[in-house]
């Protein structure tokens, strides 16, 4: 009993902490304007160098983004863009970036 008790509060939680912050599309559009002269306006990059991130998977894409943030992976650039952001903001990034179409 005790151990059902523990699971439904562990469950509880983290769906509470997930839910602390529902993505925002609209705030991500209007915050992805950094990111647009590498990956353009609706993260479909103009340059064959940089990566499309339309339509990739929110998920995918927060989990990229923090591991740029806290230097998990390196770009100079990223960093920089990435690092003034909260986890807020890049959830809202995430989530317009993955509402787009890849082209």
């Amino acid at each position: 009993m005790r151990t059902a008790a523990l699971i439904a509060t562990i469950a509880l939680t983290a769906l509470s902490v997930n839910a602390a912050h529902a993505a925002d599309v609209e705030a991500g559009r209007e915050k992805s304007a950094s990111c647009a002269g590498c990956h353009g306006v609706d993260g479909n990059s103009q340059t064959p160098m940089n990566p499309n991130v339309a339509g990739q998977k929110e998920q995918y894409l927060v989990t990229t983004m923090l591991d740029y943030k806290n230097g998990k992976r390196q770009h100079t650039l990223m960093q920089a863009v990435l690092t003034p952001l909260s986890e807020a903001d890049i959830r809202d990034i995430a989530a317009f970036y993955a509402s787009q179409k890849c082209k």
